[in-house]
């Protein structure tokens, strides 16, 4: 296995390895974080603004503030249950929310909210949160509208460049997008059946075994993590076509770079770099062994425990990690950009 030649160093952003719920409003790292789950970036055309992510069990979304590292409770009350419409975030209970992602462009953070079968919109600028998608029953194949869709269990989720949204609904084993135009639901991967098949050929006739992370390219291509299958799989923008990139990896929730993507692997305790000009896969952080060491030093040598996701932030060149069984959020960067 290639090691990545970036000078990279690891440190903790967010939690104290305790978990808890001590320390909502002060600095981030003198704050508990109960096993973070998936990431998204806020971003300025200028700079990173915030870092959200989810702690599942908890039931709540948190924001570290990038620029005074405050770390805020921004949805969820810490209860399971199903909030309302229209509510400031903090009074709106969740249900086991997972993936989530920031459209930067409309300011809206969007919750996959897998127990409650739904995804969630908070406006950003004011903390009100709405149903974006699900909490219908009307099947895909007979619905025109986001909001009356019957889903099963969305779990990741990421806006594309065109705007549209893209989800995977991770128990009726397909990926589907919700075109920003029309609001108009549609598969763009994923037969619904349970299983492995279909590399070469259309990704609508492509067997999926509970897929859970997803990612567009500036390019429009879409990566979906097969989980169960241990594998990720990319759709050609172009054609359509279905192909696994990557095998033996038991990722959850990925990001696109440029020029490749980034990878969790729960199973090893590591994330990989992929060059999609090559298809090389290297490792950026992680020993291979769970554990927590290596803060001030070389992330390839710094020990994660189940990192659950992993989110680059597109301007600073720096990711972030859910050091899930670590209770942390960890960040990598450059060494020759911090001062």
């Amino acid at each position: 296995m290639k090691v990545s030649s970036r000078r990279l160093v690891v440190w903790t952003a967010a939690g104290t390895g305790v978990r808890g719920v001590k320390g909502d409003g002060g600095p981030a790292v003198e704050a508990q974080v109960t096993s973070p789950t998936a990431l998204a970036v806020q971003y300025s055309k200028t700079q990173e603004l915030a870092l959200y992510f989810t702690e599942s069990v908890r039931h709540v979304v948190r924001r570290l503030d990038l620029l005074s590292n405050l770390l805020t409770t921004v949805a969820g009350t810490g209860s399971p249950g199903t909030g309302g419409e229209g509510e400031p975030g903090r009074m709106s209970a969740l249900a086991n929310p997972q993936g989530l992602t920031v459209d930067n462009e409309r300011g809206l953070l969007y919750i996959a909210e897998f127990a409650n079968r739904r995804i969630r919109a908070l406006t950003i600028a004011t903390g009100l949160i709405d149903t974006a998608v699900g909490g219908g029953g009307i099947p895909l194949e007979k619905c025109d509208h986001a909001m009356g869709l019957a889903l099963a269990s969305p779990l990741g989720v990421t806006v594309g460049p065109e705007g549209d949204l893209y989800f995977s609904d991770q128990w009726a084993h397909r990926v589907i997008r919700i075109v920003r135009s029309s609001g108009a639901p549609e598969v763009v991967a994923g037969s619904g059946r349970r299983g492995y098949a279909g590399d070469g050929g259309p990704a609508l006739a492509a067997d999926m075994d509970c897929p859970s992370g997803v990612a567009v390219s500036d390019h429009g291509d879409l990566y979906v993590s097969d989980e169960s299958n241990r594998r990720i799989r990319r759709v050609d923008a172009r054609t359509g076509v279905i192909q696994s990139i990557v095998t033996d990896i038991r990722a959850t929730f990925l990001t696109t770079v440029h020029g490749g993507l980034l990878i969790n692997d729960l199973d090893a305790s590591c994330i990989f770099d992929w060059r999609e000009s090559t298809g090389d896969l290297s490792l950026v952080s992680g020993t291979g062994s769970p554990g927590y060491s290596g803060d001030g030093g070389p992330a390839q040598f710094a020990e994660l425990d189940g990192p659950n996701a992993v989110v680059a932030g597109r301007l600073s060149g720096s990711f972030y990690i859910a050091d899930q069984n670590n209770h942390r959020v960890r960040c990598v960067a450059d060494r020759d950009l911090i001062t």
